[in-house]
């Protein structure tokens, strides 16, 4: 099952304190650049669009994914509508080639606590739902829809580190054969003075595909805030384990924009 930024749960950019939702005079939270989601939706009034390009090697197969664009759009002060526009794919391997748009995504997601204070009793939560829209090319569309729902906490453990973790459930298909999927991810964000933030995390899937084989997945990235709607971010990452269709490594830039 390819990696998608904008499943799972995240780092959030270091130093911001916990909000009910992104308010409009204070610097963006993004999505990205890990594969974490996290618990607070954009403010209303405001849309915020994330991007970005994705280079991944698994085994002798090359992959390149060009757009990964995510549109965040508020519904309420507690809930976003999420639409996952087609990436442009490149693949190679096996002496074969394949090129054209992926999958597209419907989200939504629901803040359920807006979080409080430092350390772990009051941590910031939102339940997020949603499906794979098969309208990708033939070569890699998937065969109906891919469901999923995630619940996704983070803890503000002090003004220069936080704390998130995600736990979900996905009911997706490998070629044609529906599979119980469960994952999980951890991530810690750090705050590396000025406009720069870090994070690293781990994650993984209980099974990766329907022959039921694991999968589990380390990365770590950077990202810098041009302004307060505008960021710029960098990762890499490798799996842990091997798996059939899994990635061994994996290196991205993107950006992050809030109008």
């Amino acid at each position: 099952m390819r990696i998608r930024l904008g499943f799972a749960f995240g780092a959030l950019l270091a130093g911001l304190c916990p909000m009910w939702a992104q308010a409009a005079d204070e610097p963006l939270v993004t999505d990205r650049p890990d594969f974490t989601e996290s618990p607070f939706v954009v403010a209303k009034g405001r849309v915020q669009v994330e991007g970005g390009y994705t280079y991944t090697r698994t085994g002798d197969d090359r992959e390149h994914a060009l757009g990964e664009v995510l549109v965040r759009v508020p519904m309420s002060k507690k809930a976003e509508l999420r639409l996952g526009v087609p990436s442009y794919l490149w693949q190679r391997g096996g002496g074969a080639r394949a090129v054209g748009f992926d999958d597209g995504l419907w989200e939504a997601k629901f803040a359920l606590s807006p979080g409080g204070g430092k350390g772990w009793k009051k941590p910031a939560t939102a339940l997020l739902f949603g499906t794979s829209l098969p309208i990708g090319a033939r070569a890699f569309r998937e065969n109906g829809l891919q469901p999923q729902a995630i619940f996704a906490a983070q803890w503000e453990l002090c003004p220069a580190a936080s704390l998130g973790a995600n736990l979900g459930y996905a009911r997706p298909s490998d070629g044609g054969a529906r599979f119980d999927q469960v994952f999980g991810s951890l991530s810690a964000g750090f705050s590396l003075g000025g406009k720069w933030g870090a994070y690293t995390e781990i994650y993984g899937f209980n099974k990766a595909d329907a022959t039921g084989k694991s999968a589990k997945y380390a990365d770590g990235g950077v990202s810098y805030l041009i302004n307060d709607d505008l960021q710029l971010d960098a990762r890499a990452g490798l799996g842990l384990s091997n798996h059939v269709g899994g990635p061994d490594f994996f290196v991205g830039a993107g950006v992050a924009r809030r109008f």
